[in-house]
């Protein structure tokens, strides 16, 4: 699973000098098929506790590509 690629199928990234690639040559920009790292897409809370976690409902982080 690639972090970054927010999909939940493989996709064809170009993976220059990243994990998942390993270059033949030296200057040798290859694509790769590589997992997304949702791993599934249907999740929900079950029980709430009862207290929030600090942190985790009040910040908001943008997706990384």
């Amino acid at each position: 699973m690639k972090q970054g690629a927010h999909l939940p199928y493989r996709v064809k990234l170009l993976c220059d000098g990243h994990s998942c690639y390993r270059s033949r040559r030296t200057d040798d920009p290859e694509r790769k098929y590589v997992r997304g790292c949702i791993v599934n897409t249907i999740i929900g809370i079950v029980e709430q506790g009862g207290a929030d976690v600090p942190g985790l409902p009040d910040n908001i982080l943008p997706k990384r590509l």
